[in-house]
């Protein structure tokens, strides 16, 4: 009898747990629209990833609270371990403030405005910072944002100019700018710039001097959009000092492929590659 007992304690703490109200939470917690501090305080709770992308709008309670759930799912994606809140499409400094506590990463990629302090606010989050939602920025913004520590995701920008290019390039880490398709040689130069990983895998295009600044960049470069090369341009970006990465690329001279192979540290397509470099690994972007 006791051991039913017992069984039927467990029942009740676990139903407990996941309703509040007497309304138990949907299965896909996407469908959420609206939290309480005391919901939020509840789902803080659960273990593993959280999305809570059906939320328009959150409260700094409500924030904080939420802000206190911690994935303990084991990835090396920075993508299971980020709190996901893509539905929201402002956000205020203080609610900025409250979600940069969280352990574990951002991502916020409906936002399509925001102001340098709430940027600067987020910009204190551990782990991914997600904003895949923004146009265009300023360089206020951009430079509140490079003050991130971790993994920046910008990939909803199609364009920047050279002082936001300058801005970003000030920060350490993992910047993403998947959006652009071309750059400017002085985007491409003040991006030169970065120190770490630079994503740019959407860029079409790219120029001779583009090509020439970019070559000093001092980092992992990801150029995998790009699918020619002129020789200048190859001859250019052999020089580069980290990793390359030109997986896209479909036509390409011999002139141009034996000047990049003469650099080890260039991934280029299986038709351009020496036999030892097609048993090297392709470490991922953290």
């Amino acid at each position: 009898m006791m051991r039913y007992a017992k069984w039927a304690v467990v029942v009740v703490a676990v139903v407990a747990a996941a309703t509040v109200g007497g309304q138990p939470f949907p299965e896909d917690t996407n469908e959420i629209r609206t939290l309480t501090v005391k919901q939020a305080q509840d789902l803080a709770q659960r273990e593993g990833m959280l999305y809570l992308n059906g939320l328009t709008s959150l409260s700094p309670d409500v924030a904080d609270a939420i802000a206190k759930h911690k994935c303990m799912f084991s990835s090396r994606s920075p993508y299971t371990r980020a709190l996901h809140l893509d539905g929201l499409t402002s956000i205020t400094p203080e609610t900025a403030d409250a979600l940069a506590r969280h352990e574990g990463g951002l991502s916020l990629n409906s936002l399509n405005a925001i102001t340098p302090t709430a940027a600067r606010s987020l910009a204190k989050c551990d782990g991914l910072l997600s904003l895949d939602g923004f146009s265009s920025i300023t360089p206020e913004v951009a430079g509140a944002l490079a003050e991130h520590k971790d993994n920046l995701q910008l990939n909803g920008l199609t364009e920047i100019t050279s002082d936001v290019a300058r801005e970003l390039a000030e920060r350490h880490g993992v910047l993403s700018l998947n959006g652009l398709t071309s750059i400017s040689p002085e985007v491409a130069e003040a991006l030169a710039e970065h120190t770490g990983s630079l994503s740019i895998t959407r860029l079409e295009t790219v120029s001779d001097s583009a090509a020439e600044a970019l070559a000093k960049h001092k980092g992992r470069l990801f150029l995998r959009g790009l699918e020619t090369l002129s020789d200048p341009a190859a001859k250019a970006l052999a020089n580069h000092k980290g990793d390359l990465y030109l997986l896209g690329l479909k036509t390409l001279s011999d002139d141009a492929a034996g000047a990049l192979r003469t650099n080890p540290r260039v991934r280029l397509p299986r038709q351009w590659r020496t036999i030892e470099k097609e048993h090297q690994p392709m470490p991922e972007v953290k």
